[in-house]
């Protein structure tokens, strides 16, 4: 299996384990509480200089996971240890060169 096919497989199980209807849903509030995040432009080192390492990473490296919580107006990663008060699961991908190439960013309750 791929690493982009197991972060689909991941975040399709994710749904399925949730109760409630409505969730996961899309943040489409993601540009204002993520604004480091731009598609086409931010590259890998950036992400992590502002986030710091992810959660979990998929691809060698392409596909990066963090849990967020929110901290005032913005949104900041939670170490595994504290993963269930962070409802909210970015998903960024990068393209070989590295180049961030979509996010998306998830709230899961």
């Amino acid at each position: 299996m791929s690493g982009r096919a197991l972060a689909l497989a991941v975040l399709l199980a994710a749904a399925a384990g949730c109760s409630a209807a409505t969730f996961p849903r899309r943040d489409t509030d993601a540009e204002r509480l993520l604004p480091e995040l731009r598609d086409g432009s931010t590259m890998h080192a950036e992400i992590e200089g502002a986030l710091g390492p992810p959660l979990r990473t998929f691809d060698a490296d392409h596909v990066f996971t963090y849990r967020l919580a929110r901290e005032g107006d913005r949104l900041t990663p939670v170490p595994i240890a504290e993963v269930g008060r962070a409802p909210w699961e970015l998903v960024v991908v990068f393209d070989a060169r590295y180049v961030l190439v979509r996010h998306t960013l998830l709230r899961l309750w």
